[in-house]
């Protein structure tokens, strides 16, 4: 019978390494998708706060240097053109951590939750 429990108690600490290798893996990958996560967020902030405020300073300035006959329609167009994008790419990248949190959320969260 000595076997019998050798050879059960050495599956049980088979099964439990395996259980303890297949957690840390994914806590890997999760602690991996946070940090993109975390990435992707600090991206959209700074468009957002930085990229979008510059561009709309930089289309007021053509607005009124328009005004007093120092700029060309086409630099007013511009400028509002490159305003518009930089209001696309801050939407693109709120919605890109928007999908990941929700990606994140349902791959990891835990049955008691």
């Amino acid at each position: 019978q000595e076997p019998l429990i050798a050879a059960r108690s050495a599956d049980a600490l088979g099964v439990r390494l395996e259980r303890e290798a297949a957690a840390r893996e994914l806590r890997a990958s999760l602690d991996a998708d946070l940090a993109d996560l975390a990435a992707r967020r600090d991206q959209w902030v700074r468009s957002r706060d930085v990229i979008v405020p510059a561009a709309r300073q930089q289309a007021d300035l053509e607005t009124a240097s328009y005004a007093a006959g120092r700029a060309g329609l086409a630099d007013v167009l511009n400028a509002f053109t490159a305003l518009a994008d930089a209001r696309l790419e801050a939407l693109d990248r709120e919605a890109a951590v928007a999908r990941d949190t929700v990606r994140i959320t349902l791959a990891y969260r835990s049955d008691d939750q």
